[in-house]
């Protein structure tokens, strides 16, 4: 009975224990991208270095202000991912009110709320540079995005489906989705990538209202289709709508 209640005890501790240690190990490894990997990877993560908070529930890394790959800035108004730090265990990511900065304005494109339940693979990269990375898309690994939702104004976007490489070590998304308020896409788009022209985006536009269908309890319209990465293209059903900058990984 002692030993019993000792073990009582002491499980508590215990679990403190692994809990602040997991959360030391995570803010290490946090610091070290934020510090050194970035930097090298050519990007900048902005603002204050990531914090490591939840106890004694799942580990929340929460981090604000936001990120600049090359003349691109990206910035929220916070962002977070939570998880418990177990290898396939789920990612829930929250991002606030992200907007993303074209290079020459100082306006940003449009403003989005993100929210994801990712599922990484149990074998996951150790660093993003082509020596781990090559090994790891051999295998075929993906990760399962079992929940996505993005909104902005009127445009809802919901999505599940999976993210990868492919042979290049290129983006090979796919997604299935559903979406409202699609008009808002088509109009950012047009608007906004030189690459595709009003022709371009009114064809996208009719094709689209071709596919709608109508909430009978909203009366809402809607679309569904399948959003692919593929080929450094980025394709919303059977219409290819701009393409994909190539990503450079580091060599090692």
């Amino acid at each position: 009975m002692k030993k019993l209640l000792l073990f009582i005890v002491a499980l508590p501790l215990i679990y403190c224990g692994i809990w602040f240690y997991a959360a030391h190990k995570i803010k290490s490894e946090v610091h070290h991208i934020y510090e050194r990997e970035a930097p090298k990877n050519g990007y900048k993560l902005l603002g204050d270095a990531p914090k490591v908070t939840g106890f004694p529930g799942k580990h929340i890394i929460s981090v604000n202000t936001g990120i600049e790959i090359e003349n691109t800035k990206l910035t929220f108004d916070s962002a977070s991912i939570k998880t418990i730090p177990l290898a396939g265990q789920p990612l829930e990511i929250n991002i606030n009110n992200l907007a993303i900065y074209d290079p020459l304005k100082e306006t940003p494109y449009e403003i989005f709320n993100v929210n994801a339940t990712l599922i990484p693979p149990k074998n996951m990269p150790t660093t993003l540079t082509e020596q781990d990375l090559l090994p790891w898309q051999k295998l075929n690994q993906k990760i399962n995005i079992k929940h996505l939702h993005i909104e902005a104004n009127d445009m809802h976007l919901t999505s599940n489906g999976f993210a990868g490489l492919d042979s290049a070590l290129q983006p090979n998304i796919n997604l299935q989705t559903k979406m409202t308020g699609y008009i808002k896409l088509v109009e950012f788009i047009t608007k906004n990538n030189k690459n595709v022209s009003p022709i371009a985006g009114a064809i996208a536009m009719s094709v689209l209202n071709g596919m709608a269908k109508e909430d009978p309890a909203t009366g809402e319209k809607f679309v569904e289709f399948d959003l692919v990465v593929k080929d450094r293209a980025l394709a919303i059903g059977p219409v290819k709508a701009i393409k994909v900058p190539k990503i450079y990984w580091p060599k090692e």
